[in-house]
């Protein structure tokens, strides 16, 4: 099957990011979590009548950033709980490690050629994108 080349590049692009993502997620539901405690008497300020509890769990669903990071995040884990053990391999060398940049690496540490190592990549694109419903 062809995939379209601004497709391909996209779904590149959010493997390479993945492990941002992660950290990037992490990072805001603990800032989010974390942020400003209660006032210290128990009473609100001005004329904010409201649970804290509750606008945390608000900010928390409603971010778009957030939303799309853990969309991708998600797409990308299913994708590659139906891949074998080579992609996974793969995966974790060309994008978690290398974020993407180093081909001459992978193809020296996995050992492949690099025919084979378009032909993984390009497998593991597919998969995502069938996942996020682009193909």
């Amino acid at each position: 099957m062809r995939i379209n080349k601004k497709i391909y590049n996209y779904i590149d692009y959010e493997l390479s990011n993945y492990k941002l993502y992660e950290k990037k997620i992490k990072e805001i539901r603990e800032d989010i979590i974390d942020s400003s405690p209660p006032p210290a008497d128990g009473q609100p300020k001005g004329n904010k009548l409201s649970d804290p509890t509750a606008d945390k769990v608000m900010k928390l669903t409603t971010p778009l950033a957030i939303s799309r990071m853990e969309y991708n995040k998600e797409c990308i884990d299913k994708a590659l709980k139906r891949l074998d053990e080579d992609h996974k391999k793969f995966f974790e060398k060309n994008y978690k490690e290398t974020n993407g940049n180093n081909k001459i690496k992978v193809c020296n540490e996995m050992p492949i050629g690099e025919r084979t190592y378009y032909r993984m990549k390009r497998k593991i694109i597919e998969y995502v994108a069938r996942e996020m419903g682009m193909i």
